[in-house]
C-alpha cells in the first residue's frame, strides 16, 4: 500500500507508481475510474494547502496575500499540484522567495536600484525557504501526509471493495 513521506518541500508516496498501475487495470476491467478518483484526491489536498498558504501570506505583507489569492490546484494523478503566478501575477515568486533588495540594475540602457518592493531573499534550505507557501508546507506536513493517506484509503476502499 502506499506509504506518504515528507523530504524538503515535498510529500513523497512509496508505491504510488504500482498503486496507479493497479487502478488502471480495476479501471479496465470495468471498475470504478480509480485515476479519476486519484486527481480528485491529489486537487482536495492541494487546495487545503492553498487555503492554508493563503491564510499565512495575510500575516506577512499585502503584496503576498494578492500573490496567494493567483495560487491554483491542479489535477493531475501523480501528484497534488499548486501553481502560482502567470501573466496577472509576475511578481510571485517575488512575493513568496524574496529578492536581493537595493542591487543596482540595467533595462534599457537605464540603470537603477531594483527589487525593493520584495521581502529580503532568504537563502533556501534547513527550512528557511520562502514567505507563506514553502512555511506552509514545512507546517503543515504531518496533516498533509494524513490527509493523502485517509484519500488513498478511500480511493482503495472503493476500487478494491474486497
Amino acid at each position: 500500500m502506499a506509504r506518504a513521506r515528507r523530504t524538503d518541500a515535498t510529500v513523497n508516496v512509496k508505491g504510488l507508481d504500482q498503486f496507479r498501475r493497479e487502478l488502471r487495470k480495476i479501471q479496465q476491467e470495468g471498475g470504478p475510474d480509480g485515476i479519476a478518483l486519484l486527481k480528485e484526491a491529489n486537487h482536495r489536498v492541494a487546495n487545503y494547502v492553498i487555503a492554508k498558504a493563503q491564510a499565512k501570506a495575510a500575516s506577512v505583507g499585502p503584496m503576498q496575500v494578492k500573490a496567494a489569492a493567483s495560487m491554483r490546484a491542479g489535477r493531475q494523478q501523480a501528484r497534488a499540484t499548486i501553481i502560482g503566478g502567470g501573466a496577472r501575477m509576475p511578481y510571485f515568486f517575488g512575493a513568496e522567495f524574496g529578492a536581493y533588495p537595493g542591487v543596482q540594475r540595467t533595462r534599457n540602457n537605464r540603470r537603477f536600484i531594483g527589487f525593493n518592493q520584495f521581502e529580503r531573499w532568504k537563502k533556501p534550505g534547513n527550512g528557511n525557504t520562502g514567505y507563506f507557501l514553502f512555511p506552509t508546507m514545512r507546517e503543515e506536513s504531518r496533516k498533509i501526509i494524513d490527509m493523502y493517506g485517509d484519500e488513498l484509503d478511500k480511493i482503495a476502499a472503493n476500487a478494491f471493495p474486497n
